[in-house]
């Protein structure tokens, strides 16, 4: 061990200076310029600053495809696909072009890719899942759930009836499990008796079922991806947004613009017109009504109001839920002056992270409407 390390010279006791050997610091030296530092922490600040690296970037329909494996479940188009900073590519360890990627991605339909872009000073690997589904297996799924939904009973018999006829469309399994999914999990919030699994297990389901079907450009799909995100008080979803004249969004935007302070255009929107036929098919009761709340007038909320008030004592209520209610009552309350009244539930969310401004902001509102 030398002496640097210990403190003293070993086997060696100096004469004097000139017996001293001073070995030269370590230096962690730039690849890319002529600089060198004394310790990996200056090098890696130099780098950063000085050469940046540009890893090689894929894009899937505008979105950056990340480090874990990227499901797709409709067939690419070359206009869909694009990288940056890349020279050099392969697929399946196989070599191509740059261009060549485009081109074969676009042939895949039911396979795992492993595709690798690099450039002179980084390499990196996108693990790409292909489930592409046939539109005539697609329509199958959904006649399945229109069969099983015009019963107007989704018990578990129903749901494993649809579970068992959508497997007759090989290529769409994964976008019947994905409605499997959101089924299970509103079975689950609604407490029902058949169900095995704990109450807990309803929002996993949620995000399972949203995970898989998010994918697919379906009216089905699409409008449950709006309810999972309209529950989890995500309302500024863009699938939310584009779910046009529907209950769902006049509702989302409406919490969306009573958060922002702005309850005068939150109540112009009730004028909206909405088709909620095909969305009463899916939501579950609580939902159900909070979604008809949210979109009634203050003439109707006044004449429903007990039960809404009611429904905040259930103990079976979802936090997320209840948080909605709290909004909505302290609005409704704030614009008819029952003071008071607002300002029990405004308090109840003060301690939130995500609405505690809004509820400062109201109980300022009404204490100055006084």
């Amino acid at each position: 061990m030398g002496f640097w390390h210990t403190g003293y010279i070993e086997f060696h006791e100096p004469q004097g200076l000139d017996d001293l050997v001073f070995l030269e610091p370590t230096r962690y030296p730039c690849k890319h310029c002529s600089d060198s530092f004394l310790s990996p922490e200056e090098l890696r600040n130099h780098l950063f600053e000085k050469h940046p690296q540009k890893r090689p970037i894929l894009l899937i329909r505008g979105r950056e495809v990340g480090t874990n494996r990227e499901r797709i479940t409709c067939k690419l188009t070359l206009d869909e696909i694009s990288f940056l900073h890349c020279d050099s590519a392969w697929i399946n360890t196989m070599s191509v072009t740059p261009n060549q990627v485009c081109e074969q991605l676009c042939n895949f339909k039911n396979d795992t890719v492993i595709v690798k872009l690099a450039n002179k000073t980084i390499a990196a690997e996108f693990n790409l899942h292909f489930e592409v589904a046939d539109t005539k297996d697609l329509d199958g799924v959904d006649e399945c759930f229109l069969n099983i939904a015009r019963l107007k009973q989704f018990d578990r018999d129903a749901l494993e009836a649809f579970n068992t006829a959508a497997h007759d469309y090989p290529t769409a399994v994964g976008y019947a499990n994905g409605i499997y999914e959101y089924f299970t999990a509103v079975r689950i919030k609604e407490q029902n008796p058949t169900v095995s699994l704990p109450y807990a297990e309803y929002r996993a389901k949620f995000n399972s079922a949203m995970d898989v079907i998010q994918h697919f450009n379906r009216p089905l799909a699409r409008t449950i991806c709006g309810l999972i995100a309209f529950h989890l008080n995500n309302f500024d979803a863009q699938v939310i947004r584009q779910l046009d004249k529907t209950r769902m969004r006049i509702a989302a935007q409406r919490f969306s613009l009573w958060i922002k302070g702005n309850a005068g255009s939150a109540c112009n929107l009730l004028s909206d017109p909405f088709d909620d036929r095909f969305e009463k098919l899916l939501t579950d009761n609580q939902t159900e009504h909070i979604l008809r709340w949210s979109i009634s007038s203050n003439g109707i909320l006044s004449a429903e109001i007990s039960e809404i008030e009611q429904m905040m004592k259930f103990s079976g209520l979802p936090d997320l839920d209840r948080t909605k209610l709290h909004v909505l009552l302290a609005e409704y309350y704030a614009s008819i002056n029952e003071i008071n009244d607002a300002k029990r539930h405004a308090r109840e969310l003060r301690g939130n992270s995500q609405l505690g401004s809004w509820a400062e902001c109201l109980l300022h509102r009404v204490n100055s409407e006084k």
